[in-house]
């Protein structure tokens, strides 16, 4: 009956998990595929797709690079690069890589919040708080309504041209590195899908991409390279060599010290069933019981009673508290223990429960006289 309930239940439970998990599947199913930010292929609010639809429709040279910034053309080309908002810092060979392509005579637009260290480029952080909605000045002297998300602002060359400004500081400029020149700006955001038609963004946008010299062979490039979680330096790239060896090292050597040591982690012995454990720990609780308080009487009586009721059960034998009446039945029953044995086992025991007190001796004797009887009783 028992095995019975337990199969039900644990059929029950499989049939709940199965139901969770096809529901868990379905609707999973139906949600809407989940995009990077700033991933010229998404039509998430915050993907970059209208921009890169723009561009392609106006200049209609608009294309991705997906591959290794060493793979770039290393000559004077015309082509543009559009950097927005890595999602990693590139190695410094894969920094080297953009640096010569554009040195080689090429343009790379960076949008980024705070590209600091990139290119040599330094920001300052003018505010704690984003301004939100501001007004910037343009280097022709026009004046744009814009949002502002980044508290940064860059910090200006003398070589350099600044082409967007507010009260806080630069927002854009141009330098020029080698042959090309490098056009760096801290408002990513207004590329996103979402915002790119708000307030003045498209058109603050236009005049960025104005100021690059263009040509008929120029091409216009997306890098989703810097967009692929891939494509990050992993540990071995982020940390000298020297310093992974002396990691292993000394991770080997401290497992090489625990083992000689000794060291073990988990448990020793393997775990007793719950029911016996407790049981077990029931028993040594209550005869320590009787050990501390001396109740040896007591606790042979326990055990003369508890062999009275095993005579009735699997003999029939029944008692009353005179043990003698029991010997001549369990004697022409007995397979283990001879007559005699049992004549004096229960006619010395008659003796003793009647005595007031007892001592140890005396206990840890007839406990194990009891405990003989109780094997003839119980081995039939």
């Amino acid at each position: 009956m028992q095995k019975r309930s337990y199969r039900k239940t644990w059929l029950t439970l499989a049939v709940f998990l199965l139901l969770f998990v096809g529901l868990s599947y379905v609707m999973q199913g139906q949600q809407p595929e989940e995009y990077p930010a700033y991933l010229s292929t998404s039509p998430s609010p915050t993907g970059t797709k209208a921009f890169f639809t723009y561009l392609e429709n106006e200049r209609g040279t608009a294309g991705r690079w997906s591959a290794s910034p060493e793979r770039l053309p290393s000559e004077k080309d015309g082509s543009m690069l559009m950097m927005i908002e890595p999602s990693f810092m590139p190695d410094q060979k894969e920094m080297a890589a953009y640096q010569d392509f554009v040195e080689a005579g090429n343009m790379l637009f960076l949008w980024m919040d705070n590209p600091d260290g990139l290119f040599n480029l330094q920001t300052r952080q003018q505010m704690a708080d984003p301004a939100g909605t501001t007004t910037l000045n343009a280097q022709d002297g026009e004046e744009y309504q814009a949002e502002l998300s980044s508290v940064f602002r860059l910090q200006e060359q003398d070589t350099d041209e600044v082409l967007l400004e507010d009260e806080a500081g630069v927002i854009a400029l141009k330098r020029k590195l080698g042959d090309g020149e490098l056009i760096v700006a801290v408002t990513p955001e207004w590329t996103m899908n979402r915002l790119i038609t708000e307030k003045d963004h498209a058109a603050l946008l236009t005049k960025l991409l104005d100021d690059a010299p263009t040509n008929e062979d120029s091409s216009l490039l997306f890098d989703e390279y810097v967009h692929a979680g891939k494509n990050a330096a992993g540990v071995t790239k982020l940390y000298p060599q020297w310093l992974l060896v002396l990691v292993v090292q000394a991770v080997f050597g401290t497992i090489l010290w625990l083992w000689y040591r000794g060291k073990r982690f988990g448990p020793i012995d393997i775990p007793r069933e719950e029911a016996v454990r407790f049981s077990d720990e029931q028993i040594q609780a209550v005869a320590a019981w009787y050990q501390r308080g001396r109740y040896y009487r007591d606790s042979l009586i326990a055990q003369a009673d508890y062999v009275q009721q095993l005579l009735l059960e699997r003999r029939g034998i029944v008692i009353n508290g005179d043990w003698k009446v029991a010997a001549d039945k369990l004697s022409s029953r007995a397979r283990y223990l001879p007559a005699y044995e049992i004549q004096e086992y229960t006619e010395g025991l008659a003796e003793v429960v009647e005595k007031p007190s007892i001592s140890k001796q005396e206990y840890l004797l007839w406990s194990k006289r009891l405990d003989r009887l109780r094997e003839e009783v119980e081995h039939r």
